[in-house]
């Protein structure tokens, strides 16, 4: 099966200014060589901590943050070498849902204007055609057609979301990236997105790159794994693979931290010690290093590279090429 997503060593760095001249005087460095490829109709989970530049991927993927360097590859066409009006037919193809499904609705407008704006703007079907597509997407997303003409503040926020959903089914991408879609949800509801979710990739035949920080939700949706940690791919690996046998520390310490279902069972938690590092500083080594509880010398001189430690299992961990893997 040929890759629907190719993401070659993607670096996105934010210049930081200072002085009376604001010139650049260092740089954050969000995402620091990140590659991965997607399958059609598949789902990548893609977890880590706050702040390890997972959005910002997911972000430069579907190019609303230009990439610093490196290569987004998208049904075999090179994002950065289209034109413009290249650019923005591909990109109809990837869609986007925000984390806050409140702030990305536009409180003015109704749910019928906001589903049918797209379709229209870029004059994919006629407005009638438009207003029978959306009304079916509704009834797809657990909603009734009967509430196109309301505003967003009249619905739930789980409601919301669905409308959200909708939104980004209305252009029938091939791979819509779920930017921690749910982890502003109850419990409750988290559960009927997430199968929401599920049944609509099988119903329209589309891929995911879910976003998350949550381990229990990347387990239920995903089918492959990354493990990001501050601006870089850690860990790769389909999801039987990743929780049963997790090769890197920091998985392990991300598993670890998975609260257990009945008080009976015991797991060890591993706690990392120190703080996380800043993004704006260059390692000449392992960025986990300071954290690691099996650092090794060698880990503050040289930087890991992503290996095979197994079919389609990668890891960036320097006791892979000691053999300690």
């Amino acid at each position: 099966m040929s890759e629907l997503l190719e993401v070659k060593q993607l670096k996105t760095h934010f210049p930081i200014h200072g002085g009376l001249l604001r010139r650049v005087v260092n740089y954050v460095r969000a995402v620091d060589g990140v590659s991965f490829t997607m399958k059609p109709q598949e789902t990548l989970g893609l977890v880590g901590e706050s702040g390890c530049g997972k959005s910002t991927v997911g972000r430069t993927i579907i190019h609303l943050t230009p990439p610093s360097s490196g290569q987004v590859v998208f049904q075999g066409k090179d994002l950065e070498t289209l034109s413009h009006e290249e650019l923005v037919q591909v990109r109809l193809k990837m869609q986007l849902i925000f984390q806050n499904p409140t702030s990305s609705l536009n409180p003015r407008m109704t749910v019928e204007e906001i589903l049918t704006d797209a379709l229209i703007n870029h004059k994919l079907v006629k407005p009638a055609e438009a207003r029978q597509k959306v009304a079916s997407l509704m009834e797809a997303c657990g909603l009734s057609p009967l509430q196109l003409q309301r505003y967003p503040h009249e619905f739930s926020g789980g409601q919301r979301q669905r409308i959200c959903i909708a939104r980004a089914l209305t252009l029938n991408p091939q791979l819509v990236i779920c930017d921690e879609s749910v982890s502003a949800l109850d419990v409750s509801v988290q559960a009927q997105i997430l199968n929401l979710l599920k049944d609509l990739q099988k119903e329209f035949h589309v891929s995911y790159l879910f976003i998350s920080h949550d381990m229990g939700v990347i387990r239920f949706i995903a089918d492959r794994i990354a493990v990001m940690y501050l601006g870089r791919i850690v860990e790769l690996a389909d999801k039987p693979s990743l929780f049963e046998n997790p090769k890197h520390p920091y998985t392990q310490a991300l598993l670890s931290a998975i609260p257990v279902s009945h008080p009976s069972q015991k797991r060890q938690r591993i706690v990392l010690q120190g703080e996380v590092p800043s993004p704006t500083r260059i390692y000449s080594g392992c960025s986990f290093a300071d954290r690691c509880p099996a650092v090794q010398e060698a880990c503050r001189h040289e930087v890991p590279q992503l290996q095979e430690v197994g079919s389609g299992h990668q890891v960036a961990c320097l006791r892979v090429q000691s053999g300690e893997l």
